[in-house]
């Protein structure tokens, strides 16, 4: 049964289905098993470091392993291979969040997205993706009344950076438009945004937390349906990125994608005059 399923499932659903395969199971032969089916699990690992064999079993050992500890297991009390001694990067010091955004599956339809992009799409991705690639950092926004194009843009963009094997998180205002989006998010989850953010407010997450460790990798966020957000909402991040990055500059080091359409939805104001939701917007920010 599991060697059916592992070739339905992607390389972290494998690891996980293993891991569950010897918890509750108890098969007799672990190594054999771990043998037979190394490659489904290590699968996206060796798509993102190329075929350094240590760095795809630490890898996958790591995925196990977050698994064990979740249930009150430990790895070494299984049949396992021990930790590569030399691997490329020492994996144990990454977080979970940060394996799961370096091996994210990337949706067969997205690989050829960006070869189809029109001419002012084409423009926005190489700009964007040039930035990406040199390191720097940029604000970018991007205006589409229909919301279909912008879209299209993201997944491009989503799909080149991922399979470049750098951290792209996708985010949006509602859980609808997150879910277009692979492995998207919506901002105030991701970003342990507060629901009344005001002008000094910082993110709900210390400098030792996971997510800020998968936020300090990260390379680009999309941050979609914006003009619904308060500009407090957005200025909280830049401050909290400040503050984790240790750098004055506003996104330093990171490309932000925003998108949305300010003719269609302004931030919620109770009881706001014009003038009250118009000074709350994005369009107010300092940013």
């Amino acid at each position: 049964m599991f060697e059916r399923s592992s070739h339905l499932l992607d390389a972290l659903s494998t690891s996980r289905a293993f891991a569950t395969l010897l918890v509750y199971y108890e098969p007799f032969n672990v190594r054999k098993l771990w043998e037979d089916f190394l490659e489904p699990m290590s699968k996206d690992f060796k798509r993102i470091h190329g075929d350094s064999m240590d760095t795809q079993i630490l890898g996958t050992l790591k995925s196990i392993n977050f698994f064990f500890e979740s249930v009150g297991k430990c790895i070494k009390d299984y049949d396992l291979p021990s930790e590569p001694t030399n691997p490329t990067e020492s994996m144990y010091q990454r977080s979970r969040e940060i394996d799961d955004e370096m091996v994210v599956e990337i949706p067969k339809e997205d690989n050829s997205a960006s070869l189809t992009l029109n001419p002012e799409q084409k423009t926005a991705y190489e700009t964007i993706l040039d930035r990406v690639i040199s390191g720097g950092s940029n604000v970018f926004f991007i205006n589409d009344p229909r919301g279909i194009e912008k879209t299209y843009l993201y997944r491009a963009l989503l799909d080149e950076v991922r399979r470049r094997g750098m951290i792209a998180l996708a985010t949006a205002m509602s859980s609808v438009a997150a879910s277009i989006m692979p492995e998207g998010q919506t901002t105030h989850s991701c970003f342990k945004i507060l629901i009344l953010a005001n002008e000094i407010t910082l993110c709900n997450m210390s400098k030792q937390s996971r997510t800020v460790k998968l936020i300090s990798r990260t390379k680009i966020i999309i941050w979609d349906e914006a003009p619904m957000a308060k500009r407090f909402a957005v200025e909280t991040l830049d401050r909290s990125l400040k503050d984790i990055m240790n750098y004055q500059e506003s996104f330093r080091g990171k490309v932000i994608v925003f998108g949305g359409d300010f003719r269609k939805v302004l931030p919620i104001v109770p009881k706001g005059t014009r003038a009250k939701t118009v000074s709350a917007s994005l369009v107010r920010s300092y940013l």
